[in-house]
């Protein structure tokens, strides 16, 4: 895999949509907020043409008794385009966060945390109470605060500029954790 490094100001939509499959599985490197942005528009354009092909096809389930082979391939068309584009989403988004100054190992933690913030209370009100019929909507308010919370922190950072949450060097240790930190030369190492 080639590392993709992309400079602010040099990253045209052609370039965007290259380094997004040329880096398809590479974490390392860092992504513009150009290149991050073009490839948010290229991919909101495709699911929105997803989510048209299957309201398409579910509108034909329901209204005709042939409408299940277009709904069928509705659904298999999305479960691809997801299984095909989530791993170079997941590496651009990384990068996005590493250009602007965030490690790649302080966004995991945070993720994880994330992750399980939504999902552990939730297993255990459906442990305590089977019969719950609005998954989506139980659980603690203050849960579903946070994770708002940390899906902002993550927006903010897509659109800071680069190198905007780097750190000089410290010894605070949780900094250097979760931040870049400048180098001599004015690169963020």
């Amino acid at each position: 895999m080639k590392e993709i490094n992309e400079i602010p100001g040099q990253v045209s939509f052609r370039q965007a949509f290259k380094d997004y499959w040329r880096g398809y599985a590479e974490f390392k490197g860092r992504s513009t907020r150009a290149g991050y942005w073009w490839m948010q528009l290229v991919l909101l354009i495709l699911r929105l043409l997803v989510f048209g092909l299957f309201a398409l096809g579910f509108v034909a389930l329901l209204s005709s008794k042939h409408g299940d082979a277009l709904f069928i391939a509705s659904i298999v068309v999305t479960l691809i385009l997801w299984l095909a584009l989530f791993l170079p989403t997941l590496t651009l988004q990384i990068r996005r966060y590493r250009d602007a100054g965030l490690r790649g190992r302080g966004f995991l933690i945070i993720w994880i945390f994330n992750l399980l913030l939504q999902t552990v209370p939730r297993m255990v009100a459906i442990a305590q109470n089977p019969s719950v019929t609005n998954y989506p909507f139980f659980g603690p308010a203050w849960v579903t605060a946070l994770g708002v919370a940390i899906t902002l922190f993550f927006f903010v950072i897509t659109i800071l500029p680069t190198n905007m949450l780097t750190i000089r060097p410290s010894r605070n240790r949780l900094l250097r954790f979760f931040f870049r930190t400048h180098s001599m030369g004015g690169q963020a190492g």
